[in-house]
C-alpha cells in the first residue's frame, strides 16, 4: 500500500468515527485543539491535516486510559516518520469528548521528549 493509500485509510477512519457537535446546528463543526500549536475547526480541516501530517499511519502505544462521563483520556507514545523518513517518538495525552458513541472533540497534548527515559 502506498503512502497516499494509507493516508486515505486514515481519512476514512476519521470520517467514520467522528461525530460532530451540533449546538450551532452545523454538523461539520468540530474542534481539535493541539495545545500550544493549533486548532482544527471542522471535519475537512481534520482530514487535510491527517493527509499532510501522516504519509503512513503512526504507531500509537496506549499506556493508560481514564474515563469520566463523556470524557476519555489516553496517555502513551506515538511513533511516526519525519519528512526524511526517520522515526520520531512523541509522548501524548489525548482528551476526547464523546457525543453518544462518537468522538466530538479532541484536546491533544503532544511533546517530543528531549530527556532519555
Amino acid at each position: 500500500m502506498t503512502g497516499g493509500q494509507k493516508g486515505a485509510g486514515l481519512e476514512a477512519a476519521i470520517s467514520d468515527t467522528i461525530s460532530l457537535p451540533r449546538p450551532a446546528g452545523r454538523p461539520e463543526d468540530t474542534q481539535w485543539h493541539f495545545i500550544g500549536d493549533r486548532t482544527l475547526s471542522g471535519k475537512d480541516m481534520v482530514r487535510q491535516w491527517m493527509a499532510e501530517t501522516y504519509t503512513e499511519p503512526p504507531d500509537f502505544k496506549v499506556n493508560h486510559l481514564i474515563s469520566d462521563g463523556d470524557w476519555l483520556s489516553a496517555l502513551g507514545e506515538i511513533t511516526s516518520k519525519d519528512d526524511e523518513g526517520n522515526e520520531v517518538r512523541y509522548s501524548y495525552c489525548d482528551v476526547w469528548r464523546f457525543e453518544g458513541n462518537k468522538l466530538a472533540e479532541l484536546r491533544a497534548f503532544v511533546i517530543r521528549p528531549t530527556i532519555p527515559e
